[in-house]
């Protein structure tokens, strides 16, 4: 599993897929199944200031406040 720092994507390979990358960013689910674990990428990113975090947070704030 490599999560970036700069921007927000986790790339995962796995051994079952033939190493191919997954690629996974904000409002995805992180499965990790030898170890019986899920993470949510925006949890995985939750104290990192870029970006790509500023934009997410932003349009969630929007989204929240919007009346129906």
């Amino acid at each position: 599993m490599l999560i970036e720092q700069d921007f927000a994507e986790i790339e995962v390979q796995r051994k079952s897929e033939n190493w191919r990358p997954c690629f996974y960013t904000l409002g995805d689910t992180v499965v990790l199944q030898s170890v019986d674990a899920a993470f949510a990428v925006k949890d995985i990113y939750q104290r990192v200031d870029n970006e790509d975090m500023r934009v997410f947070l932003q349009q969630k704030t929007a989204s929240d406040t919007e009346v129906p």
